[in-house]
This record gives structure tokens, C-alpha cells and sequence, in this order.
């Protein structure tokens, strides 16, 4: 999350927590960073804003996405964290990263559990549906884009109608363009 957070600094506009700096006690590491102003959407309540800040809210976040869409990667075409190794992500694995992928073909193989390609109509025999939609979406190779990889209403803070800042970069890295959704 360290190394996320000093790129993202270095490489956008987009407001993250200053690191002052880190420390290892007992195998863990600890990071002591910034507290940003305001609090995320899920505390400020998203239905109290008025239409007006919903709309800023929206502005804002849709040109933070696009800065961190723009950073082009310097490991194109792996899919890996700013560091170049494993990746995060809580919707795939909750015991720890996985990864660095040589590209999306090989993450697409690990998403279907070592399920080769030419079998998954076979494996998903009760399920055609589902089995076309997966051939579908892993036959097409997408752009490798930054992607925060969380970017939730916890992970979004706000104040007076503005977004102050993004915070839990951990499990940022560079997907396929369509990772963030």
C-alpha cells in the first residue's frame, strides 16, 4: 500500500494519505499516514447530499479515474501491483495476494480454477449460459489500466460536498480495463 500510495502521488492529481513512515514488529508491517479530511460516503450518509454535490462527487471521482486509467504500465502486458509483483483483490482471494500474472489469458485461467478453455462447456454443462458468457468475456483481451481495485464508498472521503481524498491502496495495480467495475 506504501509504494501505491507514493506513485499515486507522484503520478496524479488524486488526493491520498501523506506517509510519514512505516514499521515492522512482530512480521507485520505498520504504516503511519495522514488522516485526510471529511469521511467516507457511507459515514456523511450518500442520500443527504444535495444534487449539486452528488453531481461534484461524480466529476471528481470520474477524473481520478481517468488520471489513474492514463498512468501507462512500465510491465504492459503483466497484470501486477506497482511494485511489479502479486496483486490483491478480496473478491477473488481473502487469504492473500495472488499473482504477478504474465497476462490476462493466465489470469482468466486462474479466475476459472485451472478450468483449460476448450473444457468449460463441459464443466458448466447445467449451466450453458454461464458457460458462453465465460467463453465470451475470456476470449477478449482488454487494456491494462491502473486500477485502484476497491474503490468503494468506505475507500471515498468527502467533505462539504468534495472529495478529500482515496484512501486503502492495497490492492491497487494494473488490470484489465474492466477490473474496477
Amino acid at each position: 500500500e506504501v509504494a501505491s500510495l507514493r506513485f499515486v502521488r507522484a503520478h496524479t492529481s488524486i488526493p491520498v494519505p501523506r506517509v510519514f513512515g512505516t514499521i515492522h514488529f512482530w512480521g507485520k508491517s505498520y504504516a503511519f499516514m495522514q488522516r485526510l479530511p471529511g469521511q467516507d460516503i457511507l459515514q456523511a450518509r450518500w442520500n443527504r447530499f444535495t444534487d449539486t454535490e452528488k453531481h461534484n462527487i461524480h466529476t471528481q471521482l470520474r477524473g481520478f479515474v481517468e488520471e489513474l486509467r492514463a498512468i501507462p504500465s512500465p510491465r504492459s502486458p503483466a497484470i501486477c501491483s506497482v511494485l511489479g509483483g502479486p496483486v490483491m483483490d478480496y473478491r477473488i482471494c481473502t487469504d492473500g495476494p495472488y499473482g504477478p500474472y504474465a497476462d490476462e489469458a493466465v489470469m482468466n485461467l486462474q479466475l476459472r480454477l485451472g478450468i483449460p478453455f476448450g473444457d468449460v462447456r463441459r464443466v458448466f454443462h447445467s449451466e450453458p449460459q454461464r458457460a458462453e458468457e465465460i467463453i465470451e468475456s475470456h476470449s477478449r483481451r482488454h487494456p491494462l489500466v491502473f486500477t485502484h481495485s476497491d474503490l468503494a464508498q468506505h475507500n471515498i472521503m468527502v467533505d462539504n460536498g468534495k472529495v478529500t481524498g482515496i484512501v486503502d491502496w492495497e490492492c491497487s495495480g494494473w488490470y484489465p480495463a474492466h477490473w474496477e467495475y
